[in-house]
């Protein structure tokens, strides 16, 4: 039962038991209570606080004895040893804290709020182990009429106490008992209102779902009894108590269940407002858990008393609102539903939301700040751009999408970043949220076992096996400051005296700062506590200090400490649940007191100490004014120091490194540039990781604009290779050696502010040619983050070109689609592209397949390429007629070809273009789609300047070879595609790629005449398909993470549908490419290679979680799902999101098509080929019609352009399409129907259905073009 409610539960299974000489027993063994299990349910379970309840017995010298139970009572005493006989700990039993227990007992022995208890408790996973224990009349346990049996834990992530079950002897029993009683402080826990609520909710789902009536249950006892021979199940018994504990059930419940799910808001009658957000309140019964909003996902929910409730932030657009509410249980399934209408007078405006990554708002100045509004809508359906603002010094915005930001700082400070948007009526919405950027030394994560350098420590001590007095301790909770106070003692608010300690680091003399933490009190709550951030400053010539934090669970003090121990209270408020933040801050003469998350910040007080005050230290505190056990956990400590920045942050820049230089050579080197309009110094620089050097103190180090410096390891060397012309080399050598694994490189100026960090890598999506094949990392840019992958190219200059541009960069010629596995009429071939718009003179460069031998065929002189145009390679040149270093291109390991640019007498100049691919299949190629572009995939056929086809007649291999290029073809679509890639599950759920058999044909999984050799999925992901299996026409096949078996039973999945897996890795959330391959046949003698399988690619799809891929699908309940199985599988406009039902309840055929739609029209809902079938003949696909809301059995309501006119003398262009009121439509123009980017002109979204909408757009400036209508799906 514990177990179907979601609560953790001891695993069991049956074991045969054999004692001495006796017969083998049967008997169930069940899992203790321990650290694996604790490990097994809980994050860094073992770490928590594990206590096993029991009472108390002692015995008489009249030989009576007697017994206390084990309660939540506080026995006026901090001392473990009144505690320890009915709380005995099982867990980190020699550090002997009982302190956050005993904060629990003197808690709940007070008067408390609901707020202060839930930073205790966790009330659900409580009241469901009361809830079961007193359904079964569990009486012998601490809720109902003893003190004892079972543990209480208290969990490591969030501090919050939760029982566990353990022996359960003495159950159904009576079946009229009481379902709770409880000792003493725990009867009046069960009784506190908002506990009730929970109580009375779990056990009605125990009632409807898994008792008296319950198929499951039912079930269950039959095959608990199969289990065994040995074990006789009284399954009467049980049912017979399952239907005498109803009664008694609904009777504690009789009030509540009789109410409805209601609104009580303007007594639940429609009414009008002009708010652009509104809350509702209402009354629902037991069993409803809480209440969601239909299509307003951006509500909160709140209980209110035993059964009322509230949804606060409801948007509302123009006009009507038919809202729907339902009453939903724990698992998210419908209950009861009511609904309510809301007039909105005037347009709403739209709901902006920002986030960050990092969310904290807090960065590095050597990072960058990644800002996100995607989530932000209009309640009418306005399509919404963003306008993004940011401080004019310091920080850099790059746009990466319409709704995305990236911002680069360059001094630490304080940041307001702005996005605002507009709607069509003129609404505009603005918000600010500001980071704090902080420099070298200005965080502290606490992740190490050693505090930082710039700590001191004054008056505690780090933590030892004395628990007296104040301690410290970065070893307690991962990644936390624990500071602890014994109760043995008192500890005031008192300078620089003993038996107060804390932690400090020194402030900014007389500049702006700000000082903040993070933290949450992990013990003592009442108001003789008191801890949080402080700061001292010299006023007038007199050391002030002052204080602010937490004092108790819910309340900030600031306090202001002078002379020799004069405090007064400056200001005391309300905060929420813990953990919060806090920062002391600096502006001139002014100290401001502020509590915020999230870039928000909230002034609650200012003290002004005029600006001749002088900054001195800032720290961490804990104070007490009684003998209180307290314990708080620091997340972090953080100075922004703006005067931590010099010319050199603003204009000095690394803009080239070479690593791995290409053997022979050994020369590394590092290039600064400055990008400044004034001289700088770089005396006292110097590089403090990665490698060792310092611009010497004190001499003429000066950096004119745009003037580059190159640090090398080896002086000689480097001169030598490389000469001195046209090169600034800075003196002397470094010491240390560059990675070629790649590490972080940091410069700082001489007051060790960090001028720039870069942490490059050898491999993912860095420039794979700089790592030992000849080329630097060359910056593209000379702002934004530079260990960010896409701040670097390859050098095109062999052996790189420090200390200058690289001018010997030749006009771009690239290598646009290769052929190398081939039978006549074929033979390899290299297509090379010029995309550029003048001829480029190819003469005398060199192709080769080999980075140790670059010049293996040489292009004969004078040919050129013209603008957009081509030029061939075949085999029988490189290879046959080839005088250099004949080559030919592997076809069954795959291979790389270069294609290097050389002056007149052959010496190698520049790297041109550098390929590397796979293994492919006969007579395909693979090449760049779009012409030119950075994507590499199999070709739908070759495009070599001739339309034969490998099946040719092998004499036409002479026209063949007369081919001299041609734009590619599309990407080639195998038989077998990824069709659903549910990638970034919500929580409780599970990752799973659907492929499906598009053909008419069946499809094999294996080669036929080698079964053994099956497909596989590779990439992102590993699995190999078992032998033998087939895909018959239009089938579907789920890849899943898990057990299939269980995937299976956990969302009730059909038998039809066949579930293979597990799968190995994990899909990327942050998007990634998986690939579907099928066997080659094997390599056959006499080749070395006999009885090797290559990987042929059958379909691939690059997913990311940006757009324009559908952003639903990153965590927000949907998965990914192609539209169009024949077109590219990497084309973001290709894929639209779907819900995570699995499969959905609505559509028990997974084809996408809602089982209402699909019945109301005449479609099969179990039938998932019909998605792709077409009702009408129309031309769209069912499934299509379903997305565009149109008829699949009228072929004349279909989403087509009717007309396509110019007007106002060309200046715009009008589509007439037709239209459904709430879709969201794009228009969308191209050059070419073989455009792979299609440009977006306009989005609207239909507020009515018209059969011929003419929509009038801007014309794109072109003499001829091609325009489409898409619908938006995401």
């Amino acid at each position: 039962m514990l177990y179907l409610l979601g609560h953790p539960v001891n695993e069991n299974e049956f074991v045969h038991v054999i004692i001495n000489n006796q017969s083998p027993q049967l008997r169930e063994d069940t899992e203790p209570v321990g650290n694996e299990f604790l490990d097994r349910n809980f994050e860094n379970g073992a770490d928590g606080e594990l206590y096993r309840i029991d009472d108390e017995w002692w015995f008489r010298d009249t030989w009576d004895r007697q017994h206390r139970d084990a309660s939540w009572q506080f026995k006026n005493t901090y001392n473990p040893g009144a505690y320890r006989t009915e709380w005995m700990k099982r867990t980190r039993e020699t550090e002997d804290d009982f302190s956050s227990l005993i904060q629990l007992f003197e808690t709940a022995s007070r008067s408390y709020t609901q707020e202060e208890m839930e930073q205790l408790t966790d009330p659900h996973a409580i009241m469901k182990m009361f809830v079961v224990r007193g359904y079964i009349d569990d009486w012998d346990s601490i809720s109902l009429r003893r003190g004892k049996n079972g543990y209480m834990y208290r969990r490591a992530e969030d501090g919050k106490f939760q029982f566990l079950h353990w022996d359960s002897d003495l159950t159904f029993g009576n079946s009229g008992a009481a379902f709770y009683q409880g000792l003493p402080r725990v009867n009046t826990y069960i009784s506190k209102q908002y506990n009730k609520r929970l109580f009375f909710y779990y056990l009605t789902e125990l009632l409807e779902k898994y008792t008296h009536n319950s198929a499951r249950m039912s079930q269950w006892l039959d095959l608990e009894q199969q289990a065994s021979r040995h074990v006789s199940i009284n399954r009467n018994s049980y049912l017979n108590w399952f239907r005498s504990r109803e009664r008694p059930a609904q009777n504690i419940m009789r009030r509540e269940s009789a109410i409805p799910l209601e609104i009580t808001t303007q007594e639940g009658v429609s009414f009008t407002t002009t708010e652009n957000v509104i809350e509702l309140s209402g009354n629902a019964s037991p069993g409803v858990f809480a209440i969601e909003v239909e299509g307003h996902p951006e509500v909160t929910f709140e209980r209110e008393g035993r059964n009322g409730w509230k949804v606060r932030g409801i948007q509302l657009k123009e006009g009507d609102n038919e809202l729907t509410l339902h009453g939903v249980d724990q698992w998210g399934q419908i209950r009861e539903t009511v609904q309510t209408s809301v007039q909105r007078a005037g347009s709403s405006k739209p709901r902006l939301v920002m986030e960050a990554r990092p969310a904290s708002w807090n960065v590095s100045v050597e990072q960058s700040l990644r800002l996100d509004a995607g989530k932000s809508f209009d309640p009418e359906g306005d399509a919404l751009r963003f306008t993004w603002e940011a401080p004019q010094a310091g920080a850099t915005l790059q746009d990466l999408s319409t709704s995305e930001n990236n911002v680069q700082f360059t001094l630490p400070g304080w940041y307001d970043l702005t996005v605002s948007t507009v709607d069509s009526a003129g609404n505009q919405v603005t918000q600010t949220r500001q980071a704090s950027v902080y420099g070298r030394h200005g965080f502290s994560g606490f992740g190490d076992l050693n505090l930082d350098p710039w700590w001191t420590l004054q008056g505690g001590r780090m933590a030892d096996n004395q628990p007296e007095g104040i301690t410290f301790s970065t070893e307690e909770e991962p990644g936390h400051l624990a500071i602890q106070i014994a109760s043995s003692s008192v500890h005031p608010w008192q300078r620089r005296k003993a038996g107060f300690g804390y932690l400090s680091r020194n402030l900014p003399a007389g500049k702006d700062w700000s000082f903040q933490t993070k933290l949450r009190l992990d013990t003592h709550q009442g108001d003789m506590c008191w801890t949080g951030a402080m700061v001292a400053l010299r006023e007038n010539g007199a050391e002030v200090w002052y204080g602010m934090g937490l004092e108790g669970a819910d309340r900030m003090v600031i306090r202001r400490m002078t002379g020799p121990g004069t405090i007064t209270t400056l200001k005391s408020f309300a905060v929420g649940q813990t953990p919060v933040e806090m920062r002391i801050r600096r502006s001139g003469p002014t100290l401001h007191f502020e509590s915020g998350a999230d870039g928000q910040w909230f002034s609650f007080h200012q003290a002004e100490v005029g600006t001749n005050a002088t900054g001195l230290e800032g720290g961490l505190f804990m104070t007490t004014s009684e003998p209180v056990p307290s314990r708080v956990l620091v997340d972090y400590a953080m100075l922004v120091d703006p005067s931590q920045t010099s010319d050199l942050v603003l204009s000095l820049r690394p803009t080239e490194i070479m690593y791995h230089p290409l053997e022979p050579s050994e020369v590394e080197y590092v290039e600064l540039t400055n990008t400044g309009a004034t001289t700088i110094d770089l005396a006292g620089g110097q590089f403090i990781e990665g490698i060792n050097y310092v611009f010497a103190p004190n001499r003429f180090w000066m950096l004119g604009p745009g003037e580059r410096i190159v640090v090398t390891n080896d002086r000689d060397a480097f001169l030598a290779f490389y000469g001195s012309q046209g090169i600034r080399l800075a003196n002397g050598s470094y010491d240390g050696k560059l990675d070629n694994a790649g590490e972080r490189l940091t410069f700082v100026d001489s007051e060790d502010n960090v001028i720039f960090s870069v942490d490059y890598k050898d491999g993912g999506r860095w420039p794979e040619r700089a790592d030992g094949q000849g080329s630097s990392l060359e910056a593209v840019s000379l702002q934004g983050d530079p260990s960010q992958p896409e701040h670097w190219m390859a050098s095109r200059t062999i052996h790189g070109s420090p200390g200058s541009s690289d001018d010997a960069r030749p006009a771009t010629v690239l290598i646009n689609e290769i052929l190398s596995h081939t039978d006549p009429p074929f033979e390899d071939a290299i297509e090379l592209y010029n995309p550029g718009t003048q001829p480029i003179d190819i003469g005398g460069w060199y192709l080769s397949d080999a980075m140790n031998n670059l010049k293996k065929y040489r292009i004969p002189m004078g040919t050129q390429i013209a603008p957009m145009g081509f030029h061939v390679a075949y085999e029988h040149q490189f290879l046959v007629q080839n005088t250099l270093a004949p080559f030919a291109l592997s076809s069954a390991f795959g291979d790389q070809v270069y294609l290097t640019q050389a002056d007149a007498n052959g010496t190698l100049v520049a790297f041109a273009d550098t390929v590397e691919f796979p293994a492919s299949e006969n007579g395909r190629t693979m090449g760049r789609y779009p012409d030119g572009s950075e994507r590499w995939t199999p070709l739908d056929h070759q495009t070599l300047g001739t339309n034969l086809r490998n099946t040719d007649p092998q004499e036409l291999i002479s026209v063949f070879t007369n081919g001299k290029g041609a734009p590619n073809a599309a990407p080639y679509v195998g038989s077998v595609v990824f069709s659903r890639i549910m990638y970034h599950p919500t929580l409780g759920r599970d990752e799973y790629i659907e492929i499906r058999n598009r053909s008419s044909q069946v499809v094999p999984l294996y080669d036929p005449l080698y079964p053994d050799n099956t497909w596989k999925l590779v990439g992102g992901v590993a699995f190999t398909f078992p032998n033998r299996l087939v895909m018959p026409p239009q089938s579907v096949l789920l890849i899943v993470e898990t057990d299939p078996e269980a995937f299976r039973a956990k969302y009730e999945v059909p038998s039809s549908l066949k579930i293979l897996g597990p799968y190995t890795g994990k899909l990327e959330n942050t998007g990634e490419t998986i690939r579907l391959v099928r066997p080659d046949e094997p390599l056959k003698f006499p080749d070395p290679d006999a009885g090797f399988v290559a990987y042929l690619p059958e379909d691939e799809v690059t997913y990311d979680n940006e757009l324009p891929w559908p952003r639903d699908a990153d965590g927000f309940g949907y998965g990914l799902q192609r539209m169009a199985l024949a077109q590219d599988g990497s084309l973001p406009s290709n894929w639209t999101r779907f819900s995570d039902l699995i499969p959905s309840t609505e559509d028990r055929d997974m084809d996408g098509m809602p089982d209402a739609w699909e019945e109301s029209l005449g479609l099969n809902p179990d039938n998932s080929d019909d998605a792709w079938e077409d009702a009408d003949g129309d031309g769209m696909v069912n499934l299509h019609e379903y997305f565009a809301a149109t008829d699949p059995g009228d072929a004349a309501d279909r989403l087509s352009i009717e007309s396509i006119q110019s007007s106002g003398g060309g200046q715009s262009v009008i589509l007439t399409f037709p239209t459904r009121p709430g879709l969201t439509y794009a228009a969308e123009h191209a050059t070419s129907m073989q455009a792979p980017d299609w440009v977006e002109v306009d989005r609207i979204t239909a507020a009515n259905q018209n059969p011929s909408y003419p929509w009038t757009l801007p014309a794109q400036g072109q003499p001829h073009g091609y325009y489409r209508i898409r619908l938006i799906t995401q």
